[in-house]
């Protein structure tokens, strides 16, 4: 065999087990962070998942965060969006409901992650709670359900409640979800001898107000 011969076989022969090898390698997850926090400050929220990714078996060399902070200025949020858009992120989180507003409207491509934020419905992000459609899921605390039961919990926590308040701010919920609260709520206390109290805020200038109202009332307890 001729030594060129020789030399292209051995390197064939070495490269043969690179490349079995290189494509045994797991592919790294590249997650897009989208936070209203400050970049130098403690994030709690994404020390709480990592946490939960080790919890599902998934190590910190399988995955790299992308993060962006808006340093409590949502209008940076558009603009972050696109940037990990085009970054080619697999995946991005919308924390803060103006940054899954901001990445909705970036991209239709990324799979977005929706954490608890007010009713995606009535904000016209996804089209229903059960069908979002799109490429967008996650989960959301505003539901009428979830209304009741935490009312239950309250319930069991505090022995022989009889009037609860329910603070909320208008136009966080669509108006079929308000109905539904207000259909769901007292059916599911009727015999229960509990009053619950619908009190609204649109913002810390109300708040006051809003208190006395459930002091007015003698309000046990309190779902915000």
């Amino acid at each position: 065999m001729r030594r060129r011969e020789f030399t292209l076989l051995g390197c064939l022969a070495i490269g043969w087990p690179l490349a079995t090898r290189a494509q045994q390698l797991p592919k790294i997850a590249h997650i897009g962070w989208m936070s209203r926090g400050n970049a130098s400050g403690p994030d709690a929220n994404m020390n709480a998942f990592r946490q939960g990714m080790r919890e599902l078996g998934y190590a910190e060399q399988s995955f790299v965060i992308e993060p962006r902070y808006a340093d409590g200025k949502p209008e940076l949020m558009p603009a972050q969006a696109a940037e990990l858009e085009r970054a080619g992120v697999d995946v991005i989180i919308a924390g803060p409901f103006e940054a899954l507003q901001a990445a909705k409207q970036s991209t239709t491509r990324v799979p977005i992650i929706m954490t608890p934020s007010a009713d995606p419905v009535a904000a016209g992000i996804v089209a229903d709670l059960n069908h979002p459609g799109g490429n967008i899921t996650g989960i959301t605390e505003m539901m009428p359900e979830l209304t009741v039961q935490r009312l239950a919990m309250l319930k069991q926590v505090v022995s022989g409640l009889s009037r609860v308040a329910i603070l909320w701010r208008p136009g966080t919920l669509g108006e079929g979800t308000v109905d539904k609260l207000q259909k769901d709520i007292p059916a599911s206390v009727d015999g229960a001898g509990v009053r619950v109290q619908l009190v609204a805020a649109t913002g810390p200038a109300d708040f006051d107000g809003a208190f006395s109202a459930t002091n007015k009332e003698v309000a046990e307890g309190l779902i915000v």
